[in-house]
This record gives C-alpha cells, structure tokens and sequence, in this order.
C-alpha cells in the first residue's frame, strides 16, 4: 500500500493520527506501525484472498487519499498506475499475470475467515534502530 505512518525518519507522521480510521483504537508505541500487519480482503473476478500489510508503496509512501479516501492512487505513470503490490502466493491464488485490476478493502482481523492465509500470521514490527 502507498502509504506509511512514519516518515523517512522513522517517526510518526502526526498525520496518521487523523488519516487512518483505526488509529484510535488504542494507543499505539513509538515502534508499533499503525498499518503493518493490518488485513486486507482482495477480489478479482468474485475470488477473495486475505493478506496482511506488510510495507510500502508501490512507488508513494504518503497515499492518503487513496488508502484511506476514495482517490484513484497518486501513481498515474508507473506500472499502469499500480496502487497496490501482492505477494506471489496472493498473485498465484487469484491467478492475477502481472498488472490486473484488482479490488481491495481493510478488513478487521476478526473477520478473516480461515483458510491459507492465517497459516502464518505476522505480527513482527519496523524496527528503526531499536
């Protein structure tokens, strides 16, 4: 995804506080990302996979609008204006041969159903330097 709650610093965007809608949810450590590890359901074709976010871009790291808005992704140019990379087991499973069209939606971790996807569930954090 094309965004990323701390800068190229390492430190918290303050603007993620009010960009992304979980963020209230508790109180989040200097380490602990805000999107890492979130589930996302992606659907091509009425077939759904479940993924985890797990780093930024493609190409923008401060998408905003269109991770958490109703924006066409900042990219226009690059990648047929790719605004979301997979992994290849997610690639494999939705049978996607390069630049698809893919729709995508955050999903609470309580609402991903069972299946391939919570074989490995990751929870390891950034680590700037610890």
């Amino acid at each position: 995804m094309p965004y990323d709650d701390y800068d190229s610093s390492g430190n918290r965007r303050q603007s993620a506080y009010n960009q992304i809608y979980w963020a209230k949810e508790k109180n989040w450590t200097t380490y602990e990302s805000m999107c890492k590890n979130r589930w996302i359901k992606i659907t091509k074709d009425g077939k759904s996979v479940y993924a985890q976010w797990e780093d930024c871009g493609p190409f923008f790291y401060d998408d905003s609008n269109y991770v958490f808005g109703n924006s066409l992704p900042r990219n226009q140019t690059l990648n047929n204006s790719s605004g979301l990379d997979v992994s290849p087991a997610v690639r494999d499973y939705l049978g996607l041969s390069g630049l698809d069209v893919v729709d995508w939606q955050f999903v609470d971790s309580s609402d991903v159903p069972n299946g391939a996807w919570k074989i490995i569930v990751t929870t390891s954090q950034v680590d700037w330097g610890q």
